[in-house]
């Protein structure tokens, strides 16, 4: 799966979903269209969270503005485990 899909996600899903992918990050299925690290990386923003409503600030500050930039063709990022660690960095998360 494209990092610009993923991002998607991670910038408009809920936090249910973003704990279901955490929680199967080592699931070969998810594994394979995810890799175990953005997997687990949306597991991380909705633990980080906590709640809607921050998740949807983390999400409208990080979240959305990198998705904006893949989609115009402009990425901060040229891997998904670069996007992996901008994300983290910019939502201050450490490595899992």
């Amino acid at each position: 799966m494209p990092v610009a899909v993923q991002l998607g996600v991670l910038a408009h899903g809920d936090l249910r979903r973003l704990r279901d992918l955490g929680r199967l990050a080592r699931r070969g299925s998810v594994r394979r269209a995810w890799g175990e690290e953005m997997a687990a990386l949306a597991g991380d923003l909705a633990r980080a969270a906590g709640t809607t409503d921050e998740l949807r600030r983390l999400q409208a500050q990080v979240l959305v503005p990198l998705e904006l930039e893949a989609l115009a063709g402009r990425p901060a990022w040229s891997s998904r485990d670069e996007a992996v660690a901008l994300i983290r960095a910019r939502v201050r998360l450490s490595a899992a």
